[in-house]
This record gives structure tokens, C-alpha cells and sequence, in this order.
């Protein structure tokens, strides 16, 4: 995974107003930045390798008051601080496919390969990359919890009174052309739903691919799979 995988770290968090105001003028509440949220990417001028990233609230759509500039394709850089006029003229970068889930599901089986997952569910199936060249198979095995489930793998004669979530996650990672697996990402969830994770990742243009990591989205996964092609 280290070949194309790095965490990336926002040192201060995300700092988000008490209130956002409606177009009518009335201000609703803002909570605290959590795994219900999501980024925003943006790239100033012309596409390079520096990004603008800023957390926003999804049910309120109120942007964090802090601001970070990154280099997606450096392991060791660290986010620095940006402002809102570089905000302002930078352009908003897709993050995930937009369109009919069939038509999808159509160019996937025209590649005639298999692509498959290695955990036992599926959530948000397959993510494909912008140019269509990497498709990223995404599944979970685990307990969802709740009710009469069971803490202990393989144990099926014990019923707990309550279970919480818990397992791993998996991103099978293959070259779209030759259905090659390029690599396995696995990773543990522990009191979430696979979905908090798995519905929230994206693609940074046709080169970065992220997992966001953390209940407060304090850090997330980057894949550079440009360097591989």
C-alpha cells in the first residue's frame, strides 16, 4: 500500500461557525465537524500539484473558517493555511460520479472483467476515476451490531444484548484495461457504519484518490495512482 498510499493530516482541525444564515435571513445551528461532513477541493489557476481543501457541513452546506493548501503528491508535506480570496477564484473539483447509476454499471461490464471485492458486503460498490482508467471495487466485512449480535468472530452460540459496529473495510484497487489488481487497501471501522466511510470517498482529479479516516475528518488517506500509469 506504501507504493501509492500516504495519510494526510489537517494539523488544526476544522473550525466551524456557530451559525450559518439562510437565503431568508434566519440562522440555523452549525455542529461540529464529524463523519456526516465532507471536504471540498478546489485548484487555483491552472491544474498543478497544489490544492485548496476546506471542510463542509452537509446538512447546513456552511464551509469551515479555516482553509488548507496541500500537496496531494508529497508523503511529507504538511497543509498550510489559506485564504478566502484564493478560495474564492479557484475552481470546485468533482469528487465523485454524477449521472445515472446504470450507465455505470453498463461501462463496467463492457470492460469484461470481474473486478472483484474482497469483503463480504458491498457499500457505494465501485468508485471509477475521472478518466475511467482505475476502478476501485469497496466492500466491508464486520457486524453492524445491534441486537443479538455477536462481539466474537465465528462464535454464533453467544447473543449479546448489544453489539456495536465493528470489521474491516476493503478497496481493491484495479487497472480498468487489463482488470489487473494493482493492490488491496484494508483498513478497520469500530463504532461507525461502513457507509460513513465508504459513501465519503472521492476522487481528487484522475490521479488521487481519498479515504477519509477519522470521526472529525481530521485525517484521510491519499493514493497517488499517477505515478503507476
Amino acid at each position: 500500500m506504501h507504493e501509492y498510499c500516504h495519510v494526510l493530516r489537517f494539523p488544526q482541525g476544522w473550525q466551524m461557525p456557530m451559525f450559518v444564515k439562510e437565503k431568508y435571513g434566519s440562522q440555523l445551528p452549525v455542529h461540529k465537524f464529524s463523519l456526516y461532513d465532507d471536504y471540498e477541493f478546489r485548484i487555483p489557476g491552472v491544474l498543478g500539484t497544489r490544492f485548496l481543501v476546506r471542510g463542509i457541513s452537509v446538512p447546513t452546506k456552511a464551509y469551515s473558517l479555516n482553509i488548507y493548501a496541500v500537496y496531494l503528491f508529497d508523503p511529507t508535506a504538511v497543509p498550510q493555511p489559506a485564504n478566502e480570496d484564493e478560495w474564492n477564484s479557484a475552481t470546485v473539483v468533482p469528487l465523485r460520479y454524477v449521472g445515472p447509476a446504470d450507465a455505470l454499471l453498463k461501462y463496467l461490464r463492457s470492460l469484461g472483467h470481474p473486478f472483484d471485492a474482497s469483503g463480504d458486503h458491498e457499500k457505494e460498490a465501485v468508485s471509477v476515476s475521472p478518466d475511467r482508467a482505475v476502478v476501485i471495487k469497496q466492500s466491508w466485512s464486520g457486524t453492524l451490531g445491534g441486537p443479538g449480535s455477536s462481539d466474537i468472530p465465528g462464535d454464533f452460540s453467544i447473543s449479546l444484548p448489544f453489539s456495536r459496529p465493528h470489521g474491516k473495510l476493503f478497496l481493491d484497487v484495479y487497472d480498468a484495461e487489463s482488470g489487473k489488481k494493482l493492490v488491496t487497501i484494508t483498513t478497520s471501522f469500530v463504532n461507525t457504519y461502513p457507509e460513513n466511510i465508504l459513501g465519503k470517498t472521492g476522487w481528487v482529479t484522475e490521479r488521487y484518490f481519498f479515504v477519509p479516516l477519522d470521526e472529525k475528518r481530521e485525517k484521510c488517506l491519499i493514493c497517488d495512482f499517477g505515478r503507476s500509469r
